[in-house]
Formats: C-alpha cells, structure tokens, sequence
C-alpha cells in the first residue's frame, strides 16, 4: 500500500535454483486514494447552523451527506440549519471517479438551542404591515441574482426553463398552466408573448416549464416537506436526495419558483420552524446557480388569515435577507376590484378545488381566488383586476419577463 500517489518504478527479479535470475521493471501510476473527511464549524450568530468544511481527499467525484435530522446534501461543502438543538450523527460518503470506490466517515455534533416562534409583526427588516406594502411585482438586485445566474451557466443550467417546488395550490387554480396550452388571451399585455415563447421552447418529455410535474411539488406539501428525503420519488431521484435537489439535478432550470406556506399555515407550523426551511431551499437553489423566486400565498377560503399573514410576513423577509425576488400575490389578491363573494378557486380546506372533485371555481362576482369565467389565462385588464387566479398569473410571467430582461437578457435561444 503505497503512502500517497504518484509514478513508481517497481522491479520484479526472479531467481532460479540454479542460481540464475532475471528482472522485470515498470513504471506504474498509483492514484490517491478515497478519505473521507471534514470539520463542522457551528456559525456564532446562528447556533442551529452548521457549516461542514469538506476535507477529503482523493479523486471524489460525489459527495453524500446525512445530517442525522432526515436532511440530506450533494453539496462538497454544505451548510445546514437545525430545527432544533440536540446530538445529531453526520455522515460523510464520498464516490470516487470510477463510481465504485468509496469512503464514509461520520461523526457526532451538538447543537443547542431550538428556533422560537415568530409574531407575526417581525422585527429587522421586514415593518408591521409590510405585507400589504411589498410590490406585487418585484424589483431585482441584478448583480446578486446575475452571480447565481452565472454559477447556474457552468452547472448547465438552461435559461429556458424554470421549475416549481412546494404546494400545488397555485396550479391547481390554473396559474401558469394555461400558457403551455395555448388557452390565454394577453389583452393589453402583448410583450409577455415574448415570454411564454421563451419558455415554451424546451420540451421538457412533452411538457413545457408552465405545465411540468416537478417532483419536488406535491399537494399538502409544507416547506419541511420539500426538504425531506423520504418525500423523494424513489424512480427519478438519488438514495437520501431531498425533493428539492433532486428536481433541480432532473430539470436544470434558471429559476426556480417557490410556491409555499398554505400548508403550513394550516397545519399550524411554527413561524420560525418555516423561516429556517424557506431558507434552506433558497440557499440549496442559489448554491446550485437557480434563481429562486418566492411567491406569497394568496388569501383562500378556510384558511386562517392570521397564521397566513405570518407565513407571508416570512416569506418577505426571507427574501429580503437573501435578495431574491418576491412576487407578492396575497397583495395582488386583495386589491382585486371584485366584491369578495366568489369563493375559492380550491374549494374546500381538504383540498378538493370545489369541493367536489374537480375544476376552478368561478363567479361572475369576482373577488378572491377565483378564475375568470373566461379561463385562468385570461389576462385582459377586465379579468386581472376582478378575478384572483388571472391576476397572479399575469404578476408571475411580468416577474419572469422582467427577471429575463434585467439579468440574463444575453441568454441563447
């Protein structure tokens, strides 16, 4: 076993009984072997989270890590954020080149602490009220989100295609997927033609980024959902893959829509709890070169409206600290000219849009999240200003129409 690579000359000299011998020298090239290794560092401002300084060595060609809470990365380097404090096994395996080697090493670490609860009138950044104040549709830090952009660039990530992770309440109203069909009328929004052609081209197994099924989306899935292995598709994803890094290896995309909170509303997730999930899925997208977008939830029947504007308040929050866009549906919703009386285009809190097994509830009424009667792709200035659904499907292709424009307008065709 040679101490550590590189070129050795080895002779082999071989001795008959007659006293004779013969040799044989060779140069032969030995390569560094597998070690898995590294050092956690618990950051001093945020005791829950851990950064982990990858220091293997050898020809590691994939990295697995398995943070002891059911979390899992592919990242040579990750950071994670703990829920709670506690003694948790973090393991290590590295893959070498040839796909076979490997090396584990694990270790125990001690967080303490836990993430309290968060008021709904969250200090720092984010003012009481501020909800109703964020724009609908975002501005952008184009030299931050032009960074990931880039990174995305040497990962192969495609310009041409966004992806979806969280609930599918949004889709299930009809938001986005009518601009894969055809089914739309643009009014006096012409220019986001421009748009829905762009990403309308990559065909994604006969499916467009407006109508794709992300397996990192799923109904009733919370933000901790999205993050948890056992969540993953077992046919399209890697052993101990996370929802979210699993559609972003699949799909590739340069954006990635994060569409969450209605759940975790409903379930009564703690406030802080979400805020440090939401976190880890815009740090997992912006690690892997994805622009992530937030979108807040919008007003829906059955929901509690004040759990909801705490979510809401967090999302804003979170991506004002991380810089990144968020298109503020909630406030879209409600300044909706309708009377309110239209029902939810999601029907019941079960989930059944409805209530009654299928389709988008509508209302010549307008108000609320509903669709127009004209279809959800409506976006005549009639539809936006009535009807919920048709109003966030035009702030989300203006996010993306102006997210194009502003920070990767040389993207190819």
């Amino acid at each position: 076993r040679y101490e550590r690579g590189g070129s050795y000359t080895v002779t082999l000299t071989v001795s008959g009984a007659d006293g004779t011998s013969d040799a044989s020298t060779q140069e032969i090239s030995v390569s560094e072997g597998l070690s898995a290794a590294f050092t956690p560092i618990v950051r001093e401002d945020r005791a829950l989270t851990v950064e982990f300084v990858n220091e293997s060595s050898g020809p590691v060609a994939t990295y697995r890590w398995s943070f002891g809470d059911g979390a899992a990365s592919d990242q040579a380097s990750p950071v994670h954020t703990y829920v709670e404090g506690g003694v948790y096994t973090v393991t290590l395996t590295v893959v070498g080149a040839d796909g076979i080697s490997t090396d584990e090493t694990s270790t125990q670490i001690e967080v303490i602490g836990r993430i309290e609860e968060v008021p709904p009138e969250l200090p720092g950044q984010i003012e009481p009220g501020s909800l109703n104040a964020a724009p609908v549709v975002p501005a952008f830090n184009r030299e931050r989100l032009r960074g990931v952009y880039e990174s995305g660039l040497e990962r192969g990530n495609r310009a041409q295609v966004f992806a979806w992770a969280g609930d599918d309440v949004l889709q299930r109203a009809g938001v986005l997927t009518p601009f894969a069909t055809g089914e739309f009328r643009l009014g006096g929004n012409a220019d986001l033609q421009t748009i829905i052609d762009w990403y309308n081209r990559a065909d994604l197994g006969g499916r467009t980024s407006f109508n794709q099924e992300s397996v990192a989306q799923a109904a009733n899935w919370t933000a901790q959902d999205i993050l948890a292995p056992f969540n993953a598709d077992p046919a399209r994803c890697q052993e101990g893959e996370a929802p979210i890094t699993c559609a972003l290896r699949i799909t590739q995309p340069a954006v990635l829509l994060v569409s969450v909170g209605y759940h975790d509303a409903q379930s009564g997730t703690n406030l802080g709890t979400f805020r440090a999930s939401l976190n880890e899925i815009v740090q997992i997208a912006a690690e892997r070169g994805v622009i992530p977008v937030l979108i807040t939830v919008p007003p829906l029947e059955a929901s509690d409206n004040e759990r909801l504007i705490g979510i809401n308040e967090v999302i804003i929050q979170v991506a004002n600290e991380a810089r990144v866009p968020v298109v503020n549906v909630w406030r879209a919703v409600n300044e909706l000219s309708g009377s309110g009386d239209g029902g939810s285009a999601l029907g019941d809190a079960t989930g059944d849009p409805a209530g009654d097994g299928g389709g988008v509830v509508v209302s010549g009424e307008g108000g609320g999240f509903t669709a127009s009667p004209s279809g959800p792709g409506d976006l005549s200035e009639e539809a936006v200003r009535a009807y919920g659904v048709n109003a966030a499907n035009r702030a989300i292709l203006r996010t993306l129409s102006n997210l194009r424009e502003t920070v990767f307008p040389d993207a190819a065709q």
